[in-house]
C-alpha cells in the first residue's frame, strides 16, 4: 500500500509540474504558478523517498521559479496580452 500512495503522490506532483512548466512557458498568470512551483519544489525536495532520485537539482529550480515570481512575465506573453504592459515611468528630477 505505501508504494502505491507514493507513486500517486509522485504522478500528482508530476502533472503540476507539467501544468505549472506549460503555464510558465506561455506566460499564463505568471507569479502564481511560479509560486506553486517553487512550493511544489520545496515539498518535492523534503520527502525522504525523492530526495535521492532527484539530489541538488532541484534546488536550481526552486530558485529559478522565485527569480520568475520576482521578475514577472515578459512582453510576448499572454499576461501582457490580457492584462496589458506594466510600465515604468521615471519622472525627471531637478537636481540642485
Amino acid at each position: 500500500m505505501q508504494a502505491s500512495h507514493l507513486h500517486f503522490e509522485g504522478l500528482a506532483l508530476g502533472m503540476l509540474s507539467l501544468v505549472t512548466g506549460t503555464s510558465l512557458v506561455l506566460g499564463f498568470l505568471t507569479p502564481l504558478v511560479a509560486g506553486i512551483s517553487a512550493l511544489a519544489g520545496a515539498v518535492w525536495l523534503w520527502h525522504p523517498a525523492w530526495v535521492s532520485f532527484l539530489g541538488c537539482r532541484n534546488f536550481n529550480t526552486i530558485a529559478v521559479a522565485i527569480a520568475i515570481l520576482l521578475v514577472g512575465p515578459g512582453a510576448i506573453s499572454l499576461d501582457a496580452y490580457f492584462f496589458g504592459r506594466r510600465k515604468i515611468i521615471i519622472p525627471d528630477t531637478v537636481r540642485s
